[in-house]
């Protein structure tokens, strides 16, 4: 009982964050680590409510084009994972470790990043209008061609930044060598 109880849970949880998985097992390790394991891709989900997506080689970490509008990430390990050109519109990403992430051409307007590690993202064309970053480390990140119009920013690390030809906050372009700031 408790394993189809574990596999209800896990696989609601899944459909709420937009992702589909065809679950070929289902795993509670002694700690109480949840994972799920499907077609090449899986989903752990620790006892304290962090949750690791893996999306195999080559897929992107979300199904289809606009499955992730308005989706939340919370204490989510995203690392590595590929959002290339998705819908992102809304979505809200708190205590998420995003390092080397693509969101390459993603649409990420009105986004909220909140205590995200986006160090060594790659954020190159995308569209970060009205989006919020507080408390993020977006250091080394690339955001060239992005458009940062509107984009609220607290306590947000850019240093070494990539900001070449990104549009500002105040809509000025920034200059080629823009690094860390815009020029």
């Amino acid at each position: 009982m408790r394993g189809s109880i574990v596999r209800h849970a896990v696989a609601t949880g899944m459909a709420c964050m937009g992702l589909s998985v065809a679950a070929q097992s289902v795993v509670v390790d002694p700690s109480g680590r949840v994972s799920v394991q499907g077609g090449g891709a899986g989903v752990q989900v620790d006892p304290h409510g962090g949750i690791k997506v893996d999306a195999g080689a080559g897929k992107s970490a979300s199904a289809g084009a606009s499955a992730g509008a308005g989706r939340r990430f919370v204490n989510a390990d995203l690392q590595g994972q590929s959002f290339q050109g998705q819908n992102l519109n809304g979505a809200s990403f708190v205590n998420t470790q995003a390092q080397s992430a693509s969101f390459q051409r993603a649409q990420l307007q009105g986004a909220q990043f909140t205590n995200a590690d986006l160090s060594q993202a790659d954020l190159r064309g995308a569209n970060l209008e009205g989006a919020s970053l507080t408390n993020s480390d977006s250091s080394g990140a690339d955001l060239r061609e992005a458009n940062l119009r509107r984009v609220r920013m607290v306590n947000t690390d850019l240093d070494g930044a990539k900001l070449d030809g990104a549009t500002w906050t105040d809509g000025r372009r920034c200059a080629a060598g823009s690094v860390g700031r815009c020029r």
